[in-house]
């Protein structure tokens, strides 16, 4: 999972970078470019990296507490890549992949320690490694 899901940052932030004013202006939103279509669009894409996650993960129902991580982890990139834009793109897109692979590490870890799916999923990304 851990190299899959640095190759899909891999490309999302070479997206991010060849994209930067659009995709500033549309996760901004703002008077001109927020509509409920683009903002249809916004909440389909997340929705559609979250099924990938799971599928990646090989869980089919994944339950609330997993579906949460996974969602906020989804916010945190989206935040990430913002504040990456806004710092003049710093640090390195190579480094911020390989911090934001190891944030979805983090999350999953403490909420593993309440939730046995997460806990499950931990033990499975350890013998991963």
């Amino acid at each position: 999972l851990l190299p899959r899901l640095s190759r899909a940052l891999d490309r999302y932030l070479a997206f991010v970078d060849e994209h930067d004013a659009g995709f500033s202006a549309l996760l901004q939103g703002g008077s001109v470019v927020e509509t409920s279509r683009t903002t249809a669009i916004v909440d389909g894409v997340r929705r559609a990296a979250a099924e990938h996650i799971y599928r990646h993960l090989e869980v089919t129902e994944p339950g609330p507490r997993l579906r949460m991580t996974v969602r906020m982890w989804i916010t945190a990139v989206e935040a990430s890549s913002l504040i990456w834009l806004d710092e003049e793109k710093q640090p390195p897109a190579e480094e911020l992949r390989d911090w934001l692979v190891e944030q979805f590490v983090a999350m999953l870890s403490v909420t593993a320690r309440r939730d046995p799916q997460s806990d499950a999923l931990v033990q499975a990304l350890a013998e991963d490694v």
